[in-house]
């Protein structure tokens, strides 16, 4: 007769069957490996090893393994055990070594990853959504392991001078100044948005990218283009040295343009603005608006309740005014900027606060003055710094702060 077991819900669940199976076989595999790495701590503890070093020193041991001929038979598979520990240590530096736009990259780590855990990809290197476009990827028939020499590869290649040059004109555009590629930008734009700024302009990209190459590149502007970049320099050269034609150029894509940006900025293009309280408030305001809604709807003739909901709608009107206000502020001076005349200067002040190594508190303001030249956008600008224990207006007339 078959055994049965009531749950207490539904049928009864039969013992025998192939759920149950599973169960106890993982079951009694987890107690196995629990009763092992017992007698391997007591083990350790015995010859005095410590759990830090147990990885170096049982590397070490299975390198040994091959001199005791009674045991290597036996442990064959522990004969590799450091070799794989250098191995995973050089896939983790051929990985590091690709560029993010790399072409042949996903197709390398699509297959490098499969049947992998996730943990251990991460601990490669591999990020967690590039991780989880390469395990959905089929690349088994690829061009990188089919053709000789792969098509198009040598038209993926950016040069380092296009990418330097675009990262510097995205810097001035995105700060007005430039930076650290460890800093995080802020981008008043959306990804959009910025890849059409980026196509309206480029002729001042191209500027920066001109400025990356050699002196003696106007000598080459008569050698066959081989690429759609070529191209573009040679008409940028040409149209240097013959203004007042017209010059045609054409930019990136989107993906290509970003995927270039990505590589060597952080850029966060959904800022929460931290200087102002009133912005860095905003998302606090409409959730207690949504907390005081809900909170009403459970209790509609609640008059306390009522008010709350009603300052909490006030309090976000004049947040949502204030947002408003600072989109048409920024739009108002990116448009004076970018349509200065020859002969017409931008100036923008601006206080801030940090803290220095000591832990003392400066004020800063920031006199940035922005022209263009030669059709060009350029900037200089002058810092004064002061303690803060000092008045700060006071001390502008006395000459007490540090000019940089």
């Amino acid at each position: 007769m078959t055994p049965f077991v009531r749950s207490g819900i539904g049928r009864p669940r039969i013992h025998n069957d192939s759920t149950h199976n599973v169960r106890q076989t993982g079951y009694a595999e987890r107690k196995l490996a629990g009763y092992f790495f017992q007698q391997l701590d007591r083990l350790m503890q015995s010859v005095g090893i410590e759990a830090v070093e147990m990885e170096g020193k049982f590397a070490q041991l299975c390198v040994r393994l091959s001199q005791l001929k009674e045991y290597r038979d036996r442990f064959t598979f522990l004969l590799s055990y450091n070799d794989m520990r250098i191995l995973v240590h050089n896939v983790k530096t051929l990985l590091a070594s690709f560029a993010k736009y790399a072409h042949f990259k996903l197709p390398i780590v699509a297959l490098l990853v499969r049947n992998l855990g996730t943990d251990f990809c991460i601990g490669l290197g591999i990020k967690a959504n590039y991780l989880k476009k390469a395990k959905l990827s089929n690349f088994s028939s690829h061009d990188l392991f089919n053709l000789r020499y792969p098509v198009a590869s040598a038209r993926e290649t950016i040069t380092n001078e296009e990418a330097n040059g675009i990262v510097n004109w995205a810097k001035g555009v995105l700060t007005g100044k430039s930076g650290s590629v460890l800093d995080t930008y802020i981008c008043p734009y959306t990804k959009q948005s910025f890849h059409e700024y980026y196509l309206e302009h480029l002729n001042d990209v191209y500027g920066f990218i001109w400025d990356e190459f050699p002196p003696e590149r106007p000598a080459d502007i008569l050698t066959p283009p081989q690429n759609r970049f070529e191209e573009n320099i040679q008409c940028y050269g040409k149209w240097r040295l013959e203004k007042g034609k017209p010059l045609h150029l054409i930019g990136r894509s989107y993906e290509k343009f970003h995927d270039i940006l990505s590589s060597r900025l952080n850029i966060n293009f959904h800022p929460r603005p931290k200087l102002c309280k009133k912005c860095n408030q905003h998302n606090e305001k409409e959730a207690a608006v949504l907390k005081a809604t809900r909170a009403l709807a459970a209790s509609p003739q609640n008059q306390r309740l009522k008010q709350k909901k009603l300052l909490a709608e006030q309090e976000l009107n004049r947040s949502n005014i204030h947002q408003h206000q600072v989109a048409a502020q920024r739009k108002y001076i990116n448009d004076i900027r970018d349509n200065l005349g020859p002969t017409e200067r931008l100036l923008i002040l601006d206080f801030v606060t940090f803290y220095g190594l000591t832990s003392a508190k400066f004020n800063i303001l920031v006199i940035m003055m922005y022209e263009k030249v030669d059709g060009r956008l350029s900037h200089s600008f002058i810092d004064f710094i002061a303690p803060l224990v000092l008045n700060m207006m006071r001390h502008i007339s006395d000459g007490h702060w540090n000019i940089y």
